[in-house]
């Protein structure tokens, strides 16, 4: 048992954070390690083992739609992070129990849907330790327990995946369940309810007698003003960022699901695929000390445009040694070691430096929130590329989807140098009423955009047309007048009618990737209305209404 001062003393504070981000490392490696693992050898194909992992990361892609919730939700008597945190890990032990419980080869939907679920209590706690480290990290100590802390996630993930698979290998995969679900409780009970959490600063209001609902609504509002002046206001760089976020980060195969594949069709055993991911684990986190020692001597951006292109050179590597399209001819057991730990390594190199990139263009108005944003949107990068790959491996091999996985990672260089840092100072006023109508331009024309991928690519039905109506409309609106009033409306159509198209295509075809797609861009509707509603406040306030 950890004591329950344990925050109070700088050791203390690195143990604690520690542990709790080694909890989040053991589900997350089970998950994508072990689980992906007996998927494959129970016959699943590439295809569904890439939307699978897709649900992994999916939830990770929206924590700013519950970050909010963590930070205005508040029980002192219980410890207002220490609550979140010990609920979303008494969930997490519940939805892995349900699992358990699920024959994975027989029901996979059933079995992605509890994983979706359990993810999204994972992410929920993520906010809330990160909150919490914000609150009691000093500011010379918070490079250091960020090390800590993302070695430990490392850890965990090592735990969860090659020590489940050792134990699946030894006795069967029956048990790996109580191994992790112990693991977690353990922590649970150990280390988050011993936690003595100091009270956090008091919000201010608006006045001393006003309601629990008028007052949960002024510091939301608050909270949403201040994060688009923290990613939209504070000059280009986090601007940029948001689009450089949702890029992906070098190239990706080897890292996801279609590397386990791999190691499979490969003939590789739960011990040799244990070995691979426990080595891979190492240089990984070795990579992000390395990174981030490198990338504060020669600048971070030009060590992250290095580090992009070093993780496509072992992918094209193993791509040249295939002989044919079909499985893994060519290819030995020591061909895929070496592409994976170098490989390893190079992402490691991206993970240390990347986040000081974006701890750059966070704002101090929002820091913990607008930082938590730009990872969630890295998540989503996971998402969408774990399901191109898997569909594309099945379509064309494993071979052309390395390759294609190479050539789209150096995209995102050139965006690299748009990432300039946060401007302290924000844009008020009708400056920034100029800026978020430009902005909101921007998001209302994506959204049908979205939607219209969403169909077929090829065919635009008529929910589809009618967004992409209703958001050239809102186009034109946005860029030609300068009054707010009759933007927002325009906006709001955007909104309902994305939404709308979501509940239909639900109801049509449940949650397949018509209605994800359909979900993100009824979302950019929404973040569209927000800057507009947020471009009438500026203008109101210049003009002192």
């Amino acid at each position: 048992m950890l004591p329950k001062e344990i925050l109070k003393t700088r050791g203390g504070r690195l143990t604690a954070f520690s542990l709790l981000y080694l909890s989040e490392g053991i589900p997350f490696g089970f998950s994508a390690v072990a689980l992906t693992t007996y998927l494959r050898q129970q016959g699943i194909g590439n295809t569904e083992i890439g939307l699978f992992t897709a649900s992994l990361y999916a939830p990770w892609g929206f924590k700013w739609a519950w970050a909010p919730l963590v930070d205005l939700v508040r029980l002192p008597r219980f410890g207002a992070r220490r609550f979140w945190i010990a609920l979303s890990q008494i969930f997490m032990v519940l939805t892995l129990g349900l699992v358990w419980v699920v024959d994975p080869g027989a029901n996979l939907p059933l079995l992605t849907t509890l994983i979706v679920v359990h993810n999204i209590f994972a992410s929920v706690q993520d906010v809330a330790i990160d909150a919490l480290a914000v609150q009691v990290l000093p500011p010379h100590e918070r490079g250091t327990a960020n090390g800590f802390m993302f070695g430990a996630s490392y850890l965990g993930q090592f735990l969860g995946g090659s020590g489940a698979l050792w134990i699946a290998g030894a006795f069967g995969f029956g048990l790996t369940y109580p191994y992790v679900l112990g693991l977690l409780i353990l922590i649970l009970l150990a280390v988050t309810l011993r936690l003595n959490e100091p009270p956090p600063e008091a919000l201010s209001d608006t006045g001393a007698r006003i309601g629990v609902l008028s007052k949960l609504g002024f510091r939301l509002g608050k909270y949403a003003m201040d994060l688009i002046r923290g990613f939209f206001l504070s000059g280009r760089g986090p601007v940029a960022g948001v689009v450089f976020a949702l890029m992906p980060f070098g190239a990706l195969a080897l890292g996801l699901a279609l590397g386990t594949t791999m190691m499979v069709d490969l003939g590789m055993d739960e011990n040799n695929i244990a070995a691979v991911n426990a080595w891979a684990t190492v240089l990984a986190a070795l990579g992000c000390v390395v990174g981030g020692f490198v990338s504060d001597r020669i600048g971070h951006r030009k060590a992250l445009a290095a580090w992009f292109v070093v993780t496509t050179l072992p992918t094209i590597w193993l791509s040249l040694r295939f002989t044919g399209s079909e499985g893994m001819a060519g290819i030995t057991p020591g061909d895929y070691w070496m592409a994976a730990l170098t490989y390893s390594f190079a992402s490691g190199l991206i993970t240390g430096t990347s986040a000081a990139v974006f701890m750059g263009l966070t704002s101090p108005l929002v820091a913990a929130t607008q930082f938590s944003g730009y990872m969630a949107m890295r998540n989503l990068v996971y998402t969408y590329s774990a399901a191109w790959q898997g569909w594309f491996a099945d379509l064309k091999g494993y071979a052309e989807t390395l390759r294609l996985d190479a050539l789209i990672a150096f995209i995102p260089l050139l965006a690299i140098v748009f990432l300039k840092p946060a401007n302290p100072v924000p844009l008020v006023g009708e400056a920034a009423g100029r800026q978020l109508r430009k902005l909101a331009a921007v998001f209302c024309l994506g959204a049908p955009i979205l939607v219209t991928l969403a169909t077929d690519w090829r065919v635009l039905d008529w929910q589809a047309g009618m967004v992409w109506g209703a958001g050239l409309l809102a186009l034109w609106v946005l860029a030609t007048r300068k009054d707010t009033e009759s933007s927002v409306p325009a906006t709001l159509l955007v909104l309902l009618t994305g939404t709308a198209v979501f509940v239909i295509r639900c109801a049509d075809v449940g949650w397949g990737r018509p209605a994800q797609m359909t979900l993100v861009g009824a979302l950019f509707g929404l973040v569209a209305l927000g800057m507009m509603l947020g471009a009438r406040y500026e203008v109101r306030k210049e003009q002192g209404g």
